[in-house]
């Protein structure tokens, strides 16, 4: 499947954050997560995002699922190389409206945060989406897009 074949697949524009700080700690991304939550619940209702947190190299991640012997959900354990903890971000809109502006108030905060520029916005496909979650020990998503339709 090319490139333009899986941007075709989606019924709008996909937007991620490249965030280019790094050795981030747990505290910083729940923050993060929780300016998103919010910006998204008051003022894009319309757009879905993600929010993937990863410490494994992307070449050699493995996602593995381990049998607890319990109901429900089994335990996810990344298996790979170990780099510094970051983050990816992806925003996308619905049929009718862009997620740039949503993206960009995030960046604005994240930039002005950090006193300097630490986030630029790119434009991505479906591949990006299996990119980040299979390097991701946590996956954390809202709105109504379904992510998981495309993890290969």
């Amino acid at each position: 499947m090319n490139k333009k074949q899986k941007e075709a697949e989606l019924k709008s524009k996909l937007y991620y954050l490249e965030l280019y700080l790094t050795n981030l700690d747990d505290k910083f991304m729940d923050n993060l997560e929780r300016v998103i939550r919010y910006r998204h619940k008051k003022y894009y209702p319309f757009a879905s995002w993600f929010v993937a947190r990863s410490e494994t190299k992307s070449t050699t991640a493995k996602r593995k699922s381990i049998p607890t012997g319990r109901p429900g959900r089994p335990k996810t354990v990344i298996k790979g190389a170990k780099v510094p903890k970051h983050t990816h971000m992806a925003f996308i809109g619905d049929e009718h409206r862009s997620a740039w502006g949503f993206a960009n108030t995030i960046k604005k905060s994240l930039n002005k945060n950090a006193g300097r520029k630490v986030t630029k916005i790119e434009k991505g496909d479906t591949g990006f989406i299996s990119y980040c979650y299979r390097q991701a020990y946590r996956f954390h998503k809202g709105g109504n897009f379904n992510w998981f339709a495309y993890v290969e």
